[in-house]
């Protein structure tokens, strides 16, 4: 940032206009973000898993993985028992 256009001396960017300035600001702030965090591509699947997998099986699910949280949180046997049942 300090190498950048935007910390240099205040009168060569004095003669900028408004919309020059924040043009170097976007360009600026761009090429920064894209060196310390570049863009990540992601894949979503679209559509269900499964053609059998409905609206029970959803639920059976995310009930499973509650219980397997709050084992993990708790390490009761109790907690345990009733995830794996």
């Amino acid at each position: 940032m300090k190498a950048s256009q935007l910390c240099t001396d205040l009168h060569v960017l004095q003669d900028s206009s408004a919309d020059e300035l924040a043009e170097l600001y976007d360009t600026v702030m761009l090429t920064l973000l894209d060196k310390h965090c570049p863009p990540v591509n992601i894949q979503r699947r679209l559509g269900p898993l499964t053609p059998w997998f409905d609206a029970e099986c959803r639920a059976s699910r995310r009930h499973s993985r509650m219980l397997e949280r709050r084992y993990r949180r708790t390490g009761a046997d109790a907690d345990r028992l009733a995830w794996m049942k």
